[in-house]
């Protein structure tokens, strides 16, 4: 077997407990409802070791009790960053939060790697710094940006973005707060960065900015995008122009291709309505010229990982 085949194996064998915790998880909630997390509730505040990443974590925030109580926040999606992230990438987190996907991708790319993570909101921005604090060795990869990502550059506007979901009692009041405006072109060539290997994507229904922000960036670069795609107004608009551009979508929940736009349309539409007044789901999208290479890698991924793997 290759070489590359064993890699892939090494990458995601450290991923196989943790995502058998996100199927525990899972099953757990199916039976018990809220009365897990009502119960997490009453800690709080606790630092937790996973996968050699330490966090800070609210237990009740929902992706702080998901890390808490599985491991990660979206298992599908950091078995394909494992397998698809190389030594030496660098990676645009766009929407990071916490950091719980930027911290993952600055183990994964190593020191010569690079993890530029876009945090617009104070209240997420300081969670994060909290994070990165716990975790220096990966702190010297990453990049945090106080940034709002747009299609136009601006000094100081306004925004209203949720940066958190609580699980129990009154949700946060969204301040509203100024920020400075980047696109992500203008951003690739202030910092004059020569390769995009990665795009994360996950801006609660903001997505067809982002996307338009990055035209220049993804002629230039083709990076793989990790997407969360939500029924907005523009959704036909946002999948036709990727499209066009040659990816393959890949659905979250299996890694299999979507034939067309539509299909992609119905499987978003598939989803209960969330919290921010949206159906989203998650895709890989990967670049033509590799699409077949790196799908073949995330199925071997997936067998070597064997049965129930957690997703």
């Amino acid at each position: 077997m290759s070489s590359t085949y064993y890699r892939l194996l090494n990458k995601t064998a450290g991923l196989r407990d943790v995502l058998k915790r996100a199927a525990m998880f899972r099953w757990l909630m199916t039976r018990l409802g809220g009365a897990a997390l009502w119960l997490n509730h009453f800690r709080r505040q606790v630092l937790v070791t996973v996968d050699g990443i330490t966090f800070e974590l609210d237990l009740n925030e929902a992706i702080d009790s998901n890390i808490y109580a599985s491991g990660m926040f979206e298992p599908e999606l950091t078995m394909a960053m494992a397998v698809l992230t190389k030594p030496g990438d660098c990676v645009l987190d766009i929407g990071a939060n916490i950091g719980c996907h930027a911290l993952r991708f600055a183990k994964l790319v190593d020191p010569a790697g690079r993890v530029f993570a876009f945090e617009p909101t104070a209240y997420a921005l300081e969670k994060m710094q909290r994070n990165l604090a716990l975790n220096p060795d990966l702190a010297a990869n990453v990049t945090l940006e106080k940034l709002a990502i747009a299609p136009y550059s601006a000094r100081a506007q306004k925004i209203r973005f949720k940066s958190s979901w609580r699980l129990y009692g009154r949700q946060r009041e969204i301040p509203e707060e100024v920020v400075d405006f980047v696109s992500i072109d203008d951003f690739v060539a202030q910092r004059g960065l020569n390769r995009v290997d990665i795009l994360k994507i996950d801006v609660d229904g903001y997505e067809p900015a982002v996307v338009a922000s990055a035209a220049r960036t993804l002629r230039d670069f083709s990076p793989i995008i990790f997407l969360e795609i939500n029924d907005t107004a523009e959704l036909q608009s946002l999948l036709q122009a990727l499209w066009e551009l040659g990816y393959v979508f890949l659905f979250e929940e299996n890694f299999s291709p979507v034939a067309s736009t539509a299909d992609v349309q119905g499987l978003v539409m598939q989803r209960p309505i969330n919290s921010t007044g949206y159906r989203g789901a998650n895709f890989i999208l990967l670049p033509a010229a590799t699409a077949k290479a790196l799908a073949a890698a995330l199925r071997r991924a997936m067998a070597a990982m064997g049965p129930n793997p957690g997703i």
